[in-house]
């Protein structure tokens, strides 16, 4: 009874309304070579988005609305029970065609939701793409599905080969981790393998453990000029001495609470004679709650666009994607893995879109 009960409030939230349990033995048609209990229940209708509960995203997928004439629950029995693949399977199946009947009774915006939370948005958005979901919802779930990404393209905003042309100034901001030092040598890389560009760094990161380090050992490859800025005017001296095409800024990841004048260096310095680029670098896998902290959190460096790093460890880039969506930047380059210089290009709207609802971009 406990386990059917957990089993419950997992699939329609705390406040599931329990109508009816029930203790079904072998010999009633338990199908299973054993027994197990059956609760009848049924979710609250009081949250407008048909959705029970305050848990994460995912929970609340799951506890899509009823229909009003209740689904039934099963506890699985305990394992070594020596059920055979084919009762499995018969299992398996019958939960299938419970999901297709709850999804069936959703309204289109909260199956345009369900995708979206899927994909790894969360809050208020979910309304604003949801709207207008009813007519392409009737022509069922991949209709639906195109209609959301053409939604997310109009909204969405790509600016790629940003690195290619031009005297620049690069600069990657973001939280320890993200990927910022590997994302420029990435850059780096490719300008001077690939464009025959001259390039030079400069590093502000002489807090984390090995940065300096690391950075020396990608110059010495790269065969580029690589210079160590403790302060705004070391990094105002490197870059007014620097005569490379693209010039790219390293810096070393904030908390909150930190003093913010380390990450507006780059933004004092004087760039008449370059474009300058402050590029705020995203882990992919990051919650929508944490990726919209993290463009607060950074708000003041100015950031003029996004750099989506490690897609290839995540299948839920929604929260990140939400990020750029409220801050209202576009995304530059997609980083998949760690390779350099393999591993970047420039962003496509098709490409995330595709990483976003999968289906055919």
């Amino acid at each position: 009874m406990k386990e059917a009960l957990n089993a419950v409030r997992s699939a329609l939230g705390p406040e599931a309304m329990i109508e009816r349990t029930r203790h079904v033995s072998p010999a009633k048609g338990g199908g299973l070579g054993t027994g197990f209990v059956e609760i009848i229940a049924s979710a609250p209708t009081s949250s407008p988005w048909g959705f029970s509960g305050s848990g994460s995203g995912s929970e609340r997928t799951a506890a899509a609305r009823a229909p009003r004439t209740a689904a039934a629950t099963r506890a699985l029995p305990p394992s070594g029970s020596g059920l055979s693949h084919q009762d499995v399977e018969r299992e398996l199946a019958n939960l299938r065609t419970m999901l297709e009947e709850l999804s069936a009774s959703r309204t289109p915006r909260e199956q345009a939701a369900t995708m979206l939370i899927a994909a790894g948005f969360a809050g208020p958005i979910l309304r604003e793409l949801g709207t207008g979901a009813t007519k392409p919802a009737r022509k069922g779930r991949e209709a639906l599905r195109a209609w959301l990404k053409e939604r997310l393209k109009a909204k969405l905003s790509v600016l790629p080969g940003l690195a290619n042309q031009g005297r620049q100034i690069v600069t990657c901001i973001g939280p320890t981790g993200a990927g910022k030092t590997t994302t420029l040598a990435k850059l780096a890389a490719r300008a001077r393998l690939d464009h025959g560009r001259s390039v030079a760094v400069i590093t502000l990161d002489t807090f984390r453990v090995g940065a300096v380090e690391q950075w020396q050992r990608y110059a010495a490859l790269l065969g580029i000029p690589l210079g160590v800025a403790r302060n705004a005017r070391e990094l105002a001296e490197l870059s007014a001495g620097s005569r490379a095409d693209l010039l790219l800024v390293d810096t070393p990841g904030r908390h909150a609470g930190e003093s913010q004048h380390v990450w507006r260096w780059p933004g004092m310095v004087d760039a008449a004679s370059r474009e300058r680029h402050v590029l705020l670098t995203i882990p992919a896998w990051l919650r929508a709650e944490d990726a919209e902290n993290v463009l607060s959190l950074y708000e003041p460096a100015a950031p003029s666009g996004i750099v989506l790093t490690k897609l290839d460890e995540t299948q839920r880039i929604g929260g990140a994607v939400q990020a750029a969506l409220k801050g209202q930047l576009p995304v530059v380059y997609e980083c998949d893995g760690p390779r350099v210089p393999e591993d970047v290009r420039g962003a496509a709207a098709d490409s995330i879109l595709g990483a976003l609802l999968g289906g055919d971009s």
